[in-house]
């Protein structure tokens, strides 16, 4: 009976987890709070703003977007844009926790206008719940994966709709599906999947 291997369980997460299209909310999070902070800003500073040969002799700071303790990861790569802000003199850090008392700031302060504003965005609460779903989906298919020491026990943990990811081996056979569901989780998350299960593992 063939077995399953590390290489070959890390080989098939890839694959399945590859090409999930992943919508950039740190993106549009730092395009929505760098409007609001222009907008807010001195003429003198939207005018340098709007001016891509003077733009950059405004000041960078830095961006934190938290919700209690967990934070917006703004950091993108090479993209340092993506965790800074122009127009400001001091870095800002944003807690979403406040938009439950946004009423009591000041009424047109930058702190509460950024507050309305990703709030009725839903931009953060969108951006942990893709984070959220794809951990929760990375993690029940490696307890799949794990959980299968052979090619016919992959057969049994994987949904149906997921075998087309077994590699072919010589040892097929017809098994019951499925112990902990991630097709249709991975499906929300935009996998392009068979609609219909096959009927055999052949």
């Amino acid at each position: 009976m063939t077995r399953v291997t590390n290489d070959l369980r890390a080989s098939m997460e890839r694959a399945i987890m590859a090409g999930l299209p992943v919508v950039n909310y740190v993106t549009l999070i730092h395009e929505l709070v760098q409007e609001v902070v222009i907008a807010h800003a001195p003429e003198q500073v939207r005018v340098m703003y709007d001016d891509p040969d003077l733009r950059d002799y405004l000041n960078d700071v830095r961006l934190e977007v938290k919700v209690g303790n967990k934070h917006v990861p703004m950091w993108q790569g090479n993209d340092r844009n993506t965790e800074s802000i122009k127009g400001l003199t001091k870095g800002i850090t944003i807690q979403m926790m406040d938009s439950a008392n946004a009423e009591r700031l000041a009424e047109k302060s930058l702190y509460r206008a950024l507050l309305t504003k990703l709030k009725e965005s839903g931009l953060v609460d969108k951006y942990f719940g893709q984070d959220d779903l794809r951990s929760s989906v990375r993690n029940r298919l490696k307890a799949n994966l794990r959980a299968s020491g052979t090619f016919k026990q992959l057969y049994a943990n994987l949904e149906p709709e997921l075998h087309h990811y077994i590699p072919k081996d010589e040892l097929r056979a017809q098994v019951p599906a499925c112990v902990a569901p991630v097709v249709d989780d991975l499906r929300k998350l935009g996998a392009d999947l068979p609609t219909v299960p096959k009927a055999t593992t052949a």
